[in-house]
């Protein structure tokens, strides 16, 4: 049986299709209703082989392709939104939609009212997985994220003033090779406890973890008497 019904919904129309004793609501209704925008968005997150395409008749009397959704994916939507009338809108479904579908015999829902209760909680659990791996997969973005050209060069900079900084506390001049020692020595310590081998690797999220290390770096007494040496050895 493929019967279309459309019930009202305040000012909205949702249109529903009955395919094989199963019921099936007009994505793009239900989104509209729930205010959801990004109805493309919407669906990527619904299980596919709750959503099919059928034709539907326009208001100029055009034929037409929709998008439907069966039950389990309707309160996968449904979840999506925070507008408070969805509440309002999972209560009409469930009172009025279905028992009118039920009554005219097209529609079987389960006799224990468990399973409809069920069918509810697991089209939660997993919008909610979906959206903990939406979550999780920004997440990964953000902590591999490189720098930006802008970071890039004000870390590059913030080298050039410690090293600056660090090369005043000389009381004798330093040849060039001694000079380019303290920034050599600079970059080798900001890399290990930033832990990577070259600054082409920096992430963003270690950006303002790099400016403080270079605040407060001194240089080392190793590195002091080598630069030292190799002024005297000139």
């Amino acid at each position: 049986m493929n019967e279309l019904q459309v019930f009202s919904f305040n000012e909205n129309q949702v249109r529903t299709q009955t395919l094989n004793n199963d019921v099936w609501f007009c994505l793009k209704d239900v989104c509209e209703i729930l205010e959801i925008n990004n109805i493309s968005q919407c669906k990527q997150r619904l299980t596919k082989d709750g959503v099919i395409n059928n034709e539907v008749i326009d208001s100029l009397g055009r034929k037409q392709q929709a998008n439907f959704i069966n039950e389990s994916n309707l309160y996968k939507v449904i979840f999506q939104s925070r507008k408070p009338q969805a509440e309002q809108f999972t209560e009409w479904v469930t009172s009025e939609v279905l028992p009118t579908i039920r009554r005219t015999g097209s529609y079987q829902v389960p006799t224990n009212p468990m399973q409809a209760l069920e069918l509810m909680f697991q089209a939660q659990k997993e919008t909610n997985d979906e959206v903990a791996k939406h979550d999780m997969r920004i997440k990964e973005l953000e902590d591999n994220k490189l720098l930006s050209p802008s970071e890039y060069n004000y870390i590059a900079n913030a080298i050039k003033r410690k090293a600056k900084e660090t090369l005043t506390l000389f009381e004798f001049e330093l040849s060039k090779k001694s000079r380019s020692k303290v920034y050599s020595s600079i970059n080798r310590d900001l890399n290990t406890y930033i832990g990577i081998k070259t600054r082409c690797q920096f992430k963003a999220k270690d950006f303002d973890k790099a400016l403080e290390f270079i605040e407060n770096w001194q240089l080392s007494y190793t590195d002091k008497k080598i630069i030292e040496q190799l002024s005297l050895d000139l």
